[in-house]
């Protein structure tokens, strides 16, 4: 680790050490993560994450491998009561290596861990100094971070609600406008020829229901494209009660609607 640094690696003050690897090997395993964690910590920071928004500033446990080829971090943050597991494993002699998939699935099936973080290295990496090791470390947290970003932007496009509709974990879609009115003329024609026009003239994708119609329940479509749709534009002029009852739809998952 990086001399005069402290790392921030939420390691825990009571865990038991297991697997096969040999006391020098379980230290450099964990040296190693405390590099990458300075290095996550600071990219973090230089993108407007928080720290705690990674595993490894959190309570965890932790099962870190190595073959021939690659070191892998098995990350889980179901942490239970007693002893934090802090293992290691070196298969580097092994006769016959395992591979990812091996691994992956003996982490899933010997310790029901099935949702865990994976952080990859190539395994020459365990060996080298800090300073040798320092441009893959950086890369290695970046793509982290990178990920974390990507995994933030797609939960902020998910609507978390309990409808009384099927239709559940659509994402929204930028340039989608959904358009609430009357289906009978004049209404269809006014949609036609000046509103649909207008809109797709600003780069939009525009629909009503009757462009999104399909076998079964309309009101299930109307639904998924309120719930898809950036924008909602609501012709309200004739008081129609159906149009209402979808403004009210768009009104409860805060889509930005003109009349």
């Amino acid at each position: 680790m990086e001399e005069g640094k402290k790392s921030k690696v939420a390691w825990s003050g009571r865990y038991r050490g297991e697997g096969n690897a040999s006391i020098d090997t379980a230290t450099k395993f964990q040296d190693l993560l405390d590099e990458i964690g300075n290095a996550i910590e600071e990219q973090a920071k230089n993108s407007g994450l928080n720290r705690f928004d990674f595993s490894i500033f959190r309570e965890f446990e932790v099962i870190g491998t190595i073959t021939a080829n690659n070191i892998t971090y098995f990350i889980s943050t179901s942490v239970g009561g007693g002893l934090t597991r802090l293992e290691w494993h070196d298969f580097r002699q092994a006769p016959k290596q395992p591979t990812q998939d091996e691994l992956e699935r003996w982490i899933e099936v010997g310790y029901g861990w099935k949702e865990v973080c994976l952080i990859q290295l190539e395994s020459n990496l365990l060996e080298l100094q800090p300073h040798e090791r320092k441009d893959e470390i950086q890369e290695v947290a970046r793509h982290e971070v990178d990920e974390k970003i990507k995994e933030k932007e797609r939960e902020a496009r998910i609507v978390r609600i309990n409808p009384i509709f099927q239709g559940r974990g659509f994402l929204l879609e930028d340039k989608l406008c959904f358009v609430l009115m009357p289906l009978k003329e004049p209404y269809l024609n006014y949609y036609k020829d000046r509103i649909k026009p207008i809109l797709e003239s600003l780069g939009l994708t525009v629909k009503n229901a009757i462009d999104i119609k399909r076998s079964g329940s309309i009101i299930e479509d109307i639904w998924e494209y309120i719930y898809k749709a950036r924008l909602i534009v609501a012709d309200i002029t004739c008081h129609n009660p159906n149009v209402f009852y979808e403004l009210g739809i768009a009104h409860t998952i805060v889509r930005t609607v003109f009349f």
